[in-house]
């Protein structure tokens, strides 16, 4: 009898015990403890391509400022938005984040069927801007854009070209100025800027479309040809080649380059995030690396960013639509 007196007392205990673990109002760990393990930074781009160099170097800074590390993961595929897709659908608890720019929405858009907008995601900043710029071989006989523009139309068909990826912002602008321009060149795309260089050096394709940051070294030293730029202002180290606007071609095109996360990162996380990496652009080793491959400096934070993104695809989500890229 003794034994089921002690037996009920020690039910009653543990339901007492259990109602004051849930209800007893402990520290929220994935706020205030954030972060205490690392946190996985997906890159839709192969390794050694700006982006992902741009990346690590953010990183390193980043894990220095958190206290955890920030690991690299490259995982390339469907012209990067492989890794956009994964980070979106992961858990939004702030150690799942990825590359971000307005491309991953152009991407959408040739992908889904019901294409994602800004608001399903979050944005934590950008960082740099690519200014991207068309080449040829340092041998080609074209001596300017211009010139190049006039054979193609003459030449229909002939003229090939190579892009980190089909669809990317180097892509559209060249389908852009095709159609414009009643120009017929074909393209070839690669999976990451990297393997196209080879292929120009090698005779395999006319032009490099997206030539930017460290492959400007070989124009430097006269392998290519650098004819011009598709950003809206000129290379420092290249003041002399035109941007597409300069030669009266009303198109602007670089690549924004930044991080985001699924929807629904507790504020106080985000800010974490924001404010780390906001810090980490500033570290002298990143901003030496964007001076030195002619690339910008372009910081906005979160809401600066979502405003921006949400510009972007409000211009070209139609453009791809009509340009029959969109999904069908």
């Amino acid at each position: 009898m003794k034994n089921v007196k002690v037996c009920s007392w020690l039910k009653g205990f543990f339901v007492v015990l259990s109602l004051y673990v849930l209800f007893y109002p402990f520290p929220a760990m994935s706020q205030g403890d954030y972060p205490n393990r690392p946190i996985k930074l997906l890159v839709g781009h192969t390794a050694g391509g700006n982006t992902d160099l741009g990346l690590r170097l953010l990183a390193e800074s980043a894990s220095k400022i958190l206290g955890q590390p920030v690991v690299i993961e490259n995982k390339p595929g469907g012209n990067s938005f492989l890794a956009f897709v994964t980070a979106m659908n992961a858990k939004p608890d702030g150690y799942t984040i990825a590359d971000y720019s307005s491309m991953k929405y152009d991407l959408t858009v040739m992908y889904e069927k019901v294409p994602r907008k800004v608001e399903d995601a979050t944005a934590i900043g950008c960082y740099w801007s690519i200014v991207h710029g068309v080449a040829a071989k340092g041998d080609a006989t074209w001596k300017t854009f211009k010139e190049l523009v006039e054979y193609a139309r003459s030449h229909p068909g002939t003229v090939t070209y190579g892009v980190p990826n089909a669809g990317s912002p180097p892509h559209l602008a060249m389908i852009l100025l095709g159609k414009r321009q009643k120009v017929e060149w074909k393209v070839v795309p690669y999976q990451g800027l990297a393997p196209a260089i080879p292929a120009l050096l090698g005779g395999h394709i006319t032009l490099v479309s997206g030539l930017a940051g460290t492959h400007l070294e070989q124009v430097k030293a006269g392998n290519m040809k650098l004819l011009a730029v598709t950003g809206g202002t000129r290379l420092p180290d290249f003041p002399d080649v035109p941007t597409l606007k300069d030669l009266g071609y009303d198109i602007e095109v670089s690549y924004d380059i930044g991080l985001g996360g699924p929807k629904g990162i507790d504020p106080p996380i985000l800010q974490k995030l924001e404010d780390a990496f906001a810090q980490a652009a500033k570290d002298p080793k990143f901003v030496k690396f964007v001076r030195d491959n002619n690339m910008v400096h372009t910081y906005m934070n979160a809401k600066q960013y979502t405003e921006y993104l949400t510009k972007n695809y409000e211009v070209r989500a139609p453009l791809i639509h009509e340009l029959g890229l969109a999904y069908k």
